[in-house]
């Protein structure tokens, strides 16, 4: 029996584009850390369009998101089965800019990325 169009629409929007991808087997957490009602506009476009996919696509990893009332520079931070981590700051960085340098952290493996 196939499936309706519209849910057929919404897995294709999630298993293809930007996030679409499989992180390593060692990146365990990620943790979005960022203040809430910001104007951090790359930050939420991220967290609205491409955490989707990347969550869709890596269900053994732990999503964190970090809302913080007080004004905090926005940064993801992936945590690795080794304990190590990764920072990658994301003030004025746009979505896109965010992904390339969020994945390559997370294809790296540690240590942390400069803005």
């Amino acid at each position: 029996m196939p499936l309706p169009a519209r849910v057929r629409t919404l897995i294709s929007g999630l298993t293809t584009g930007q996030g679409s991808n499989k992180l390593p087997d060692n990146v365990k957490k990620v943790i979005l850390h960022y203040q809430s009602g910001s104007r951090v506009y790359g930050m939420r476009h991220f967290l609205h369009r491409t955490l989707p996919r990347v969550q869709y696509n890596n269900p053994n990893v732990e999503f964190e998101l970090d809302q913080q009332k007080t004004p905090v520079f926005p940064e993801v931070i992936i945590q690795f089965g080794d304990a190590t981590k990764s920072v990658v700051k994301a003030r004025m960085l746009n979505s896109d800019q965010l992904y390339e340098k969020f994945n390559e952290a997370a294809m790296r493996g540690k240590g942390d990325l400069p803005a």
